[in-house]
């Protein structure tokens, strides 16, 4: 199918932005740039309190601009912007990244080709302002290759599906949207949502994107909340999980000494046991090396 003939079909951008304004311009102009020009760009402010409101009047008509009236976070943002979608097509950009031109237009045809439900792609890693040569995807990952259910599986240990997704809006419905209880991995667990319902994840190698590293210290309160939406994720799929994996890893966001550590500023350290004990490779070898069979024989997974 030529690219011409594609571009019949809508494609709905949508753009959560939380005081991103010395990023937004960049992310706006580089949507409205794209060689796949059936498009509209929707901007949903999330009660910022930066200059947002300045950058988004530069470009007037071109894009559709909702305000919410409170801070209700990333996932409830983007909602908002999918259900005003008019496109058949939703593609994910953040407010503090970019696209290359051609981005759209590939993604769009790694949908027709590919024959997955929805789609990333590979791409830069900007830190400090500075395009560097580190990229998403060092390699091709073959996890994009496995059949749904075991990508479900993968997924459920850790989130390898980078953000930057494009997929028909219709399979967004269908699970419900993002979870807008979710301040954190609220994109995570919409891929494991949709890989569980049957929707396969595929992957264009190609460099496509900007994604931008800002710096920036957390603070307690965010990490602890981090840790604690990752248990709700992991409790929406607790009937894929073995009791003593689930309970390695629950009782270690639920000890004193986790909270302690967080408590005392050493966080990183606190965060990456946890994330270790998550990890899919950990779980299946020294937890339960024969549960991921059983999980594949028994998924619910289906379409």
């Amino acid at each position: 199918m030529k690219i011409l003939q594609k571009m019949i079909t809508k494609i709905s951008v949508i753009i959560p932005t939380y005081n991103c304004a010395e990023f937004l311009e960049n992310a706006i102009r580089s949507a409205l740039n794209q060689t796949y020009k059936n498009t509209e760009i929707i901007v949903i402010n999330d009660c910022s309190t930066d200059n947002t409101d300045e950058i988004v009047e530069k470009f007037n008509r071109k894009l559709v601009y909702i305000k919410q009236k409170v801070n209700k976070g990333a996932a409830a943002a983007r909602n908002e912007g999918i259900e005003a979608a008019k496109g058949e097509f939703i593609a994910l950009l953040d407010a503090d990244d970019e696209w290359l031109s051609h981005r759209l237009e590939i993604m769009m045809m790694s949908l027709a080709e590919r024959k997955a439900d929805f789609v990333t792609s590979n791409a830069y890693i900007k830190i400090n302002n500075i395009i560097t040569s580190q990229k998403i995807y060092p390699n091709y990952d073959i996890r994009f290759d496995l059949d749904v259910k075991q990508q479900y599986l993968k997924a459920l240990g850790k989130n390898f599906i980078f953000s930057m997704c494009m997929m028909k809006k219709d399979i967004l419905l269908d699970v419900g949207l993002f979870d807008s209880q979710l301040r954190y991995h609220e994109d995570w667990d919409m891929w494991l949502r949709l890989l569980k319902k049957g929707y396969r994840s595929g992957l264009v190698n190609e460099l496509s994107a900007i994604y931008t590293v800002r710096e920036g210290s957390s603070t307690n309160t965010s990490n602890l909340r981090k840790a604690e939406d990752h248990m709700k994720i992991l409790n929406k799929h607790r009937d894929f999980i073995s009791n003593k994996a689930y309970n390695i890893v629950s009782g270690s966001v639920n000890s004193h000494k986790f909270r302690e550590t967080i408590n005392n500023n050493k966080i990183l350290s606190a965060y990456f046991l946890f994330k270790t004990l998550m990890n899919y490779d950990y779980l299946s070898e020294v937890v339960f090396p024969e549960i991921s069979k059983k999980l594949i024989r028994n998924s619910k997974c289906k379409r």
